[in-house]
């Protein structure tokens, strides 16, 4: 198990020494294992050398695109070549919060971020998680923090010890309600299309 854990709590001290360490050890290409969404995620800084291959690597399985993770709305654009049918509202409306979006990618964003010229983005509503995204001011790589084809953990107690293991470090944020994030593609006709479905409901 990594030797570097913290424990979210009511103490600024024991949040603000959390977040230090998350942000040193991924602009180190390090990857970290956060409170996410309803369940815990792996993450890694997207612009740092050989980190995706990290994340890789400790998911396991078939190669596939992970979701990118913005501090803010607004940081997004840069990263999609556009915004179709509803998805521009639904930014306005549902960011920061458990809703991912599969939208056009930018020719900035990596192909092996891509699947279909979409990139799978969210800006993220769970507090320490977006106050880490705004600190670092760059994108993050995320996955479930579970091997490819076991169940996703919503306790730092159900992540596998082998992923633990392989983690620089890690932040309890308590047990979460198990549900993760909506996935959605907004379509150019105006409908959005749900593929996987989580916290987030349409309205």
């Amino acid at each position: 198990m990594t030797e570097s854990v913290h424990r979210l709590g009511e103490d600024p001290a024991g949040r603000a020494a959390a977040l230090d360490a998350a942000v040193e050890a991924l602009l180190s290409g390090g990857v970290a294992l956060l409170p996410a969404e309803g369940l815990y995620g792996l993450h890694a800084a997207a612009l740092r050398p050989g980190a995706a291959g990290r994340l890789a690597a400790l998911k396991g399985g078939p190669p596939r695109p992970f979701i990118l993770l913005v501090g803010a709305p607004a940081h997004a654009l840069a990263l999609v070549d556009s915004l179709p049918g509803p998805a521009a509202a639904l930014i306005e409306r549902e960011w920061p919060g458990p809703l991912t979006l599969l939208l056009p990618a930018s020719p900035l964003v990596p192909g092996d971020l891509c699947r279909d010229g979409l990139v799978a983005l969210r800006c993220p509503g769970q507090p320490f998680l977006r106050e880490l995204l705004l600190l670092l001011s760059e994108p993050l790589l995320s996955t479930s923090a579970n091997r490819a084809g076991s169940p996703a953990p919503r306790s730092l107690a159900e992540v596998a010890g082998e992923i633990l293991r392989g983690c620089d470090v890690a932040v309890d944020g308590g047990e979460l309600s198990g549900e993760g994030s909506t996935v959605a593609r907004p379509e150019t006709s105006g409908a959005l299309t749900i593929l996987r479905r989580g916290q987030w409901r349409p309205v």
